[in-house]
């Protein structure tokens, strides 16, 4: 009777695994193109809403560009405009045989060169809009500002510019995180229910990854595993806390 207890409690304990609290959905802040940081919004610990504006780069470059575009496409509708006309004519002298091939060859190619630098007229528009538009983001999600390494004034160029300005994590979803042996992995899967406890509470979690570590070669192979779970704005919870994973 005592060997059975022993058995048994062992094997309740290699259900469960400790584990430390993360934050496991980032929206990472940067931006796609040089400038120079005009506003931050926020700073790190400040919880914000959705839609909130959390940094702004000088948005009078990306303007002067989109007015610049704008300029270029107004001349070149009227170019266009000419070039239709022409080639009208062209093909209806062509057709009374007052034209030759070679003529109005060069009226249709006239035409289409118009045609293609409208097009190319729009699209240089379109790229100075949606670079104007990229100079300002706003938080995707309701969240944790975790991260921030931005001030007013600092210049960005190319190399910069995948460094993470801002760090937001959604304040909806926390994950534990726990190494398991193994011989363990066999009896987990993604998306399987699990029990999370940290801060006496208790949650309802499911596995939503399950990664090989990378270890000194001799040592025994491990996994990262990974249980989200929904929490409230009532929840007293903070990366980094203990807790445990406890397989159902």
């Amino acid at each position: 009777m005592l060997l059975f207890l022993t058995v048994a409690s062992a094997k309740l304990q290699a259900n469960e695994f400790d584990a430390v609290l993360i934050w496991p959905e980032t929206y990472v802040v940067n931006f796609p193109m040089d400038g120079s940081i005009a506003r931050v919004y926020v700073r790190p610990g400040q919880k914000v809403d959705k839609g909130t504006r959390l940094i702004e780069l000088d948005p009078e470059p990306y303007e002067i560009r989109v007015r610049q575009r704008r300029a270029e496409l107004s001349a070149a509708e009227p170019v266009l405009a000419d070039a239709k006309r022409l080639y009208e004519q062209a093909q209806s002298l062509y057709e009374q045989t007052l034209l030759s091939d070679d003529e109005l060859q060069r009226a249709r190619h006239a035409y289409e060169r118009a045609g293609a630098e409208l097009a190319a007229s729009r699209a240089r528009l379109d790229y100075a809009q949606w670079r104007l538009k990229k100079a300002i983001v706003r938080a995707p999600w309701d969240g944790w500002i975790v991260q921030r390494q931005a001030e007013p004034g600092q210049m960005l160029v190319a190399e910069q510019r995948s460094k993470p300005l801002l760090v937001l994590a959604k304040s909806e979803v926390m994950a534990a995180r726990a190494e398991v042996p193994l011989s363990d992995v066999a009896a987990i899967d993604i998306g399987q229910s699990v029990t999370v406890k940290a801060a006496d509470q208790t949650w309802t979690a499911r596995i939503t990854a399950l990664t090989l570590l990378s270890d000194p070669a001799g040592k025994p192979a491990r996994y990262r595993l990974d249980a989200a779970f929904r929490i409230t704005p009532t929840d007293v919870l903070a990366p980094g806390q203990a807790a445990t994973i406890r397989l159902r």
